[in-house]
């Protein structure tokens, strides 16, 4: 449903998507199975004491929804550590931002020295996402930008194991709330970083791992215009359906297609 209040790049971006939305992507990210979920439009991450998510217990599995808790807000120190970093690069420039979809990947257990790598995930990442349609038909409609979110260490946490612990920019972490493959992130430092890019609309989060994981924060709604966060670990090949399947919840606001055997369509 259109939005009732009017933020910038809202109304562009609901004509353009209108363009581009169709049967395709429905099918292509919701091939998956049943799920339900809630809207809470208008809430951002400091508006509630618990964020709903979406994950995948393995490729190929069910979705399921669960509560974690919603982040702390920024502390005066987090906020001047984060005004001091986050460059922003061009990966796909395919217009002015006025008429154009603006996709920003914000990156995480990517120390000051992994950048280039961090910018080499995006394009890979990007590149796969891109080939399903309906953005393999439009894909003239979307610029992408990179945020270099500078982490202390290499890597998340709960990679292999949960006792793993890292220092990241965005606290990225498999096990959340105990679930191996649900990948948290703190939303708020997210918000921080891809504001940094010129008017997000889609925002999904490289988490610097080759284990399969992602979740999908599709209930909010940020202040600055974008609907949902996505994670995504970026050299996991089928980390990347994850992504893809999030986008469609927020950008697309698409629900899941799926077939039962006793019931037919749903």
């Amino acid at each position: 449903m259109p939005p009732t209040h009017r933020v910038p790049g809202r109304t562009r971006r609901a004509a353009l998507w209108t363009a581009a939305t169709g049967v395709a992507l429905a099918v292509a990210v919701a091939a998956t199975a049943p799920a339900s979920t809630a809207t809470a439009a208008g809430s951002g991450p400091a508006d509630r004491g618990s964020e709903r998510v979406e994950y995948f217990t393995g490729p190929g599995a069910h979705p399921r929804h669960t509560e974690v808790p919603a982040a702390a807000p920024l502390s005066a120190r987090e906020r001047a550590e984060i005004k001091g970093d986050g460059d922003v690069v061009p990966i796909v420039r395919a217009g002015p931002t006025g008429s154009k979809l603006d996709v920003v990947f914000v990156g995480d257990g990517y120390t000051a020295g992994e950048q280039e790598d961090f910018h080499a995930d995006v394009r890979a990442k990007w590149s796969k996402i891109s080939a399903v349609e309906p953005y393999a038909s439009y894909h003239s409609l979307f610029n992408v930008w990179a945020v270099d979110a500078v982490s202390r260490q290499s890597g998340v946490s709960g990679d292999p194991a949960a006792d793993v612990v890292k220092d990241t920019a965005l606290g990225s972490g498999f096990f959340c709330d105990g679930i191996e493959r649900l990948l948290c992130v703190d939303t708020h430092k997210v918000e921080a970083y891809a504001t940094k890019a010129a008017d997000p609309d889609l925002v999904i989060v490289l988490s610097n791992s080759a284990k399969y994981g992602g979740a999908g924060y599709n209930d909010i709604t940020s202040p600055s215009g974008y609907d949902g966060i996505a994670t995504a670990s970026s050299d996991n090949a089928q980390s990347d359906q994850v992504a893809v399947h999030e986008t469609g919840r927020s950008l697309g606001k698409l629900a899941d297609e799926y077939w039962y055997d006793e019931y037919g369509d749903h």
